[in-house]
């Protein structure tokens, strides 16, 4: 591989430069961006399955544990969201957070999908019926 060391663009070998800022390539791979660039070991950025969705319903519950998972603080993906829907009914959706978030996110994925609130009777009284 060689990127451009202007735009950090790739570029497979052998081509000579970049086609857009016109400099010779640099062979290897482009360097992070200084913002993405922190603090962070390298091992915490191994994401682990925190959920697996299956089928229609699945896609649905997917977005929704992202999105409580978000509301949290943890960041997290949902590899084959995009995936072609050729047989929903096996489409596999896998919800991946950070190593070191996996634990927080079991817990909070547990409680809130797994422990569904009752719903309460219907009081009879309030209907009318004696």
């Amino acid at each position: 591989m060689a990127y451009c060391p202007e735009c950090l663009v790739e570029y497979a070998q052998g081509s000579p430069e970049c086609i857009d800022c016109r400099v010779p390539l640099v062979s290897g791979s482009p360097p992070l961006p200084k913002d993405s660039a922190n603090d962070e070991d390298e091992n915490d950025l191994n994401l682990v399955v925190a959920r697996r969705f299956t089928g229609r319903e699945g896609r649905i519950d997917a977005q929704l544990a992202r999105k409580v998972l978000e509301a949290e603080g943890i960041r997290c993906v949902l590899a084959g969201e995009r995936a072609p829907n050729i047989y929903p009914a096996m489409e596999l959706i896998q919800l991946l957070v950070i190593k070191n978030d996996a634990a927080r996110a079991f817990e909070i994925l547990h409680e809130y999908l797994d422990n569904p609130v009752p719903i309460p009777p219907e009081d009879d009284s309030s209907s009318g019926r004696s």
